[in-house]
C-alpha cells in the first residue's frame, strides 16, 4: 500500500533535473560551511573551560563529534549528487550525440533512395560512349583528305638517305688552291707609240744629213 497515494508519472527535462541537483549541491555547501565552523567553535570552547570545568569540556567535546558526523554525511552526499550530476550531463550528451548520428543516417537513406547504382552505372556508361564518339569524330576530321601523299616509309627513307649525304659531305673536304700573287708591274715602261716616235725622230735627222 502506498502511503502517499498514487505514484504520479512527472516528465522532468534535463536542463531542470540538471539545475536541480546544482541547487542541492549548493545548499548542502552552505551547510557544510555552517558545520565546520560550528565545529571549530566547540572546540575552541573544549579548549577554554577544560581547566576550569572539565564537564563542560566534554561536553563540547561531544557536540563537535556529532557536528563532525553530520559534516561527514553532507559531505558524502555532496559526492553523490555531483556524481549523479556528471552521469546525467554525459547521459545528454550521448543523447545529442545519437541524435546526430541517426540524423545523418537518416540524410544518407534518402540519398541512396535518390541515386540508384544501376542507373549510375547507365550515366557513366553514356557518357564513356559520348567520349568514345567525339574522339571517333576528332579522329576522322584530322585524317588528310588527299590521297597522292607520298608514302610514310618512303619519306623517312629519302630522309636518311639526305642525313647519310650530309655526314660524307662533312668528312670530304675540298682541297684549296694557293693562289700565287702576280708581281706588280713596272713603272716608266715605254709604251709602242713612245719608242716608234723615237724611230721615226732618227729617220729624219738620217734624210736631213743626206739632203
Amino acid at each position: 500500500m502506498n502511503l502517499f497515494g498514487k505514484k504520479k508519472n512527472i516528465k522532468v527535462s534535463p536542463t531542470e533535473s540538471i539545475n536541480s541537483i546544482k541547487s542541492t549541491i549548493d545548499t548542502l555547501e552552505k551547510k557544510e560551511t555552517f558545520l565546520e565552523k560550528s565545529i571549530l567553535i566547540c572546540r575552541n570552547s573544549a579548549r577554554t573551560v577544560l581547566k576550569i570545568n572539565k564537564k563542560k569540556a566534554i561536553m563540547f567535546l561531544r557536540k563537535a563529534k556529532l557536528l563532525e558526523k553530520q559534516a561527514d554525511t553532507i559531505f558524502n552526499m555532496k559526492i553523490n549528487l555531483e556524481t549523479q550530476l556528471l552521469a546525467i550531463d554525459q547521459a545528454f550528451s550521448n543523447i545529442e550525440v545519437f541524435n546526430t548520428v541517426k540524423q545523418g543516417k537518416e540524410y544518407l537513406s534518402e540519398i541512396e533512395k535518390k541515386v540508384d547504382p544501376n542507373k549510375v552505372a547507365e550515366v557513366v556508361d553514356s557518357i564513356q560512349e559520348n567520349i568514345d564518339n567525339v574522339n571517333e569524330v576528332s579522329e576522322m576530321l584530322g585524317t588528310p583528305i588527299n590521297t597522292d601523299m607520298t608514302d610514310e616509309e618512303n619519306l623517312l627513307a629519302e630522309f636518311e638517305a639526305e642525313i647519310e649525304t650530309e655526314k660524307l659531305d662533312a668528312y670530304v673536304k675540298p682541297v684549296e688552291t694557293p693562289i700565287l700573287s702576280m708581281p706588280n708591274a713596272p713603272k716608266n715602261v715605254p709604251t709602242a707609240n713612245a719608242s716608234k716616235s723615237k724611230e721615226d725622230k732618227e729617220l729624219e735627222e738620217l734624210q736631213k744629213m743626206m739632203t
